[in-house]
Order: C-alpha cells, then structure tokens, then sequence
C-alpha cells in the first residue's frame, strides 16, 4: 500500500477491515473504505475519489466490516446496526448498548460494547449471542486492526484506567493496563488527552508537536498523526488485512468472481500465469476457476506445487491430479509425487463422497509397492551381478598370484644357483689366491737367499 497526500474532512471515518472490498463493481481500492455523514467514498490508485454509494442511515463514527455485513452504531436510535454490503439493507440488532456513546469495537467475529449500565458485552456476529465480561464502569472502547482494543474505564469523575485486551480465538487476554485515558487514533495509534501516545507499550511525551491540521489518509486509514506511522505498522496492517481477504468467505467469494470475470478477458499466457500464481499461493478455490480441461493441460504446473496440497480440501482437484498420476510412467519424481498425494489425501479427504479418489489412492499404494519391487529385484540382481564379478576377478587375481608365486620361486631357484656357483668361484678363487701366495713367498725367500749371497760376494770382494 502507497501512502497518497490526501486531506480528508475532520468528520470522516474509516470502515475497518474493508480494505479488501469491492463495491458496486468497483475495482479493489485496497484502502478502507470512507465515510463522511452517509456518504461512502474511497480513492483509486490515482488519487481520484470514488463515490461508492449512501448509508441507509447517519452512522456514530466509524464502522467495521465483517463478512459481507458493515457494522455501525445509528446515530439516529443509537443502537448497533447490520448493513448488507450488496443490497445495503440494514438490520437492527437491538442490543442493549449505551445510547450517550453508543461506541463499540468489532475483533474477529465479535463485536464489544458497554450497555447503559456501562458493563463490558460481547456479541458474536454469527451467532448473534451476547454475553457479558465482567467489566464494569465503562466510559469508551476503542481499536484500529489486528486483535487488540482498549477499554477505558472511569475510577473518578477525573480518573481513568485503560485496560488494553486482546481476543484472539475465542479468547480474551488482557495484555496492558494505563493510568489514564487512551484511545486508538483510526490509524492505530494509541494516544490520549494528555499530550501522550504510545509505542511498544511505553508512553512517550509530545503527541500535541505531532498532528497535523487536517486529517490525512494513509495506506492505514485516516490520521491526524501521520507522523506516528512507520514502515513496519503499515507491513503488518497489510499483512492483517491480507489475512481477513484469506478468511472471510464473502470477500472470497468476491474474489472468485472477479477472478472468473478477468479469465475471460485474459490472453492465454496470462491464464497460465494467473493459474501458476493461485497453485504457489496455494489457492485451490481460485485453481478450480480454471476449466478442467486447461488444468489437465498444465498439470505439470500442478505437480511442480504438489507440495501445497496438504491445504487443499477441494475435491475436484484430487481427482483431477489422482487421474494424472496413476497415468504417468513410474519414474521415482512420480512416485514421490504420489507420496505427497496420498499424505494430503489423508489428511483432507475424510469427507469426501468421490470413490474414484479412493481408488486412486489404492492403486498408487500398489503402484509404489510394485515400483519398489521392482527396484529391489533390480537392485538384487545388480547385487548378484557385483558379485559374480568380484568373484571373477579374484580368480583372476589368484591365477595372478599363483603365477606370480612361481614366478617368485624361479627367481629363488636361480638366486641359489646363483649363489651356489657364486660359492664354487669363490673357493676356487680362494685356492688360487693361497697358491698364488705361496709361490710369492717362495719367490720372496728367493730373493732374500740371493740378497744374502750378493751381500757375502761384496764382503769377499772388499777383502
């Protein structure tokens, strides 16, 4: 949501939770739709008002919306009023609400209001059932969005107490208690008459320095505070809001009309667009808008979100995507697909009266055992196969080794070979070595004998 600079009228009020409402064939706004006296308006994405038609009476300030119905307080018999979103007839729901400040907070499907007697009640808009909460000594009661309202209640002619509650599920909490007198401001700031807002629970000074003149619209709603908005209040406002349009079964039938009066409109690329991004946003209602025979033809964009089908309650498509599957070839991709089918089917298909489903379910089951199987008998016989050629290729490698042995034990025989006629040339060498030794020594006395005898010559010839 953009925040657009428009002034609005100090006398116009916001219609909460109408953020997502179509009007009179009006595109979406995706604003709340405004009041000023009967009149109902909001703005386009241009900025340009669009008047969506009159209040069948002059409402007490702002209203809320809630499934198809608006509701206000009439300032006319002060009383809470049933307006019908369509025909805008409206219902008095003759409540006893109090007549002074006939004001009142719708959370969830509940309305809170205090009586004349200023006690705290709460209306289920379904049922239509009121019940009291205890709470007394009621002076206001006020919220903006999501779960939280605020009652305030008088302690003295001059003292308040402001108890913030939240309902969620059935459920009353009280979350935060003030001592004085807050109100949420339509854009869902939390201020009072003492110069002080709230943020995170904690009171902060200055709220006088901060409003404006005139009274704005922001992607929130309407604001004499503005500046009190930030980035993240506006992502979970448009998150909450996003949650009512998901919730509520007026606004989703709404959707699906429009949804049906843009496919005829549309080119074929944008049908096939449109349908892929219902099947990621998991909208199965919008995915049956499509014709059965263009699901069948993109059902690869329904198996490629097959994971969303656990949301899915519509019976319709689990006979369609059934069919698909148990037509398809066995691959592994389909029989995880038919795994993600049978937990959905499980878990959403307890009330549905189709057999046919059923039967889908059942011959998955058998398809996935036979699969399986079959990849047994497959992988057993590649296991057998393995085998047979380990064993294979240990008798090779013990052919190897053998003749590696032999080969080993040749090499020994003629390594002693070797070294026996190593042994033999050494012995003979050895002999002739001892031979040759002795005949030098012989040859040595030899020469000695002769030195002696030369020696014994020159002693004679010296004589």
């Amino acid at each position: 949501n953009s925040s657009p600079e428009i002034i609005l009228s100090y006398d116009t009020y916001p219609i909460f939770n109408s953020d997502n409402l179509i009007i009179q064939n009006h595109d979406r706004l995706s604003l709340p739709i405004l009041v000023t006296g009967r009149d109902m308006f909001g703005f386009n994405s241009k900025n340009e008002k669009v008047s969506l038609g009159k209040l069948p009476i002059q409402p007490f300030g702002h209203g809320f919306y809630f499934n198809g119905n608006f509701y206000f307080a009439d300032d006319g018999c002060r009383n809470l009023v049933e307006i019908d979103v369509q025909s805008l007839s409206l219902t008095n729901l003759q409540v006893d609400i109090d007549t002074v400040f006939p004001n009142f907070s719708v959370v969830e499907d509940c309305a809170f209001f205090f009586n004349k007697e200023r006690g705290l009640l709460k209306l289920n808009l379904t049922t239509k059932v009121v019940s009291s909460l205890g709470l007394e000594s009621c002076c206001d009661i006020s919220t903006s969005f999501s779960t939280l309202f605020v009652v305030v209640k008088s302690k003295s002619s001059s003292r308040y107490q402001t108890l913030m509650f939240q309902y969620a599920n059935g459920e009353l909490t009280l979350q935060k208690t003030f001592d004085s007198y807050f109100y949420f401001e339509p854009c869902g700031c939390l201020v009072d008459f003492r110069d002080t807002f709230v943020h995170n629970f904690s009171e902060i000074s200055g709220l006088s320095t901060r409003r404006t003149e005139s009274q704005f619209l922001t992607a929130v709603g309407p604001t004499f505070y503005k500046s009190l908005l930030q980035k993240d209040y506006i992502a979970k406002y448009a998150a909450f809001q996003l949650k009512i349009a998901e919730s509520d079964v007026f606004l989703q039938n709404q959707q699906e009309e429009a949804l049906c009066l843009a496919l005829q409109l549309q080119s074929d690329s944008q049908k096939v667009a449109e349908f892929g991004k219902k099947l990621t946003q998991g909208k199965w209602k919008h995915v049956l808008l499509f014709k059965s025979q263009f699901i069948c033809a993109n059902m690869k964009l329904v198996i490629e979100n097959l994971d969303k089908l656990t949301s899915c309650r519509e019976e319709e498509v689990y006979q369609l995507v059934g069919f698909h599957l148990v037509n398809s070839e066995p691959t592994a991709q389909n029989k995880y697909n038919m795994r993600q089918f049978i937990e959905a089917f499980l878990l959403n298909g307890y009330e549905f009266k189709s057999q046919s489903i059923q039967r889908y379910v059942t011959e998955m089951r058998q398809i996935i055992k036979q699969t399986e199987m079959s990849e047994l008998l497959a992988e057993n016989t590649a296991a057998k196969n393995e085998i047979k050629n380990w064993v294979e290729k240990i008798q090779s490698l013990n052919e190897k080794a053998n003749q590696i042995q032999s080969e080993i034990k040749e090499i020994k025989d003629n390594q002693n070979a070797i070294r026996e006629d190593n042994a033999r040339i050494a012995e003979k060498l050895e002999h002739r070595i001892e031979v040759q030794n002795a005949n030098v020594q012989q040859i040595n006395d030899k020469l000695v004998e002769h030195e002696k005898a030369i020696t014994k010559i020159l002693m004679m010839l010296d004589v």
